[in-house]
């Protein structure tokens, strides 16, 4: 359990996590193909506003998927994600986003 303190709200949090990643061996063109994917879960407690305002305790699911091209040993890559984080707090949307990321190595 560790204690986060950002300045306007401090929380307890316990997260556990689980990743897998596989590097295909099969060059394609100038780079190879890399599939990631990640599951956390977070159990955030005693929040506190500055002021003394209470926040409830809540949990997080997030599960983030990755497709890469890795470039010319890790100089670059190119991928596509999905990211879903889900709470259990009432009236809270689930965010989803899908996009498209760009990473350069300098």
């Amino acid at each position: 359990m560790q204690r986060y303190d950002s300045g306007r709200h401090a929380f307890k949090a316990d997260v556990h996590e689980s990743r897998l990643a596989h590097l295909f061996r099969q060059a394609v063109g100038i780079g190879k193909f890399e599939i990631l994917g990640k599951y956390a879960i977070a159990e955030f407690t005693d929040g506190e506003l500055t002021g003394g305002k209470h926040l409830p305790s809540y949990r997080q699911n997030t599960t983030d998927v990755n497709l890469n091209y890795i470039i010319k040993e890790f100089s670059a890559r190119v991928g596509l994600y999905y990211l879903n984080q889900a709470d259990d707090l009432p009236a809270a949307p689930s965010d989803k986003e899908i996009g498209v990321k760009l990473q350069l190595q300098m």
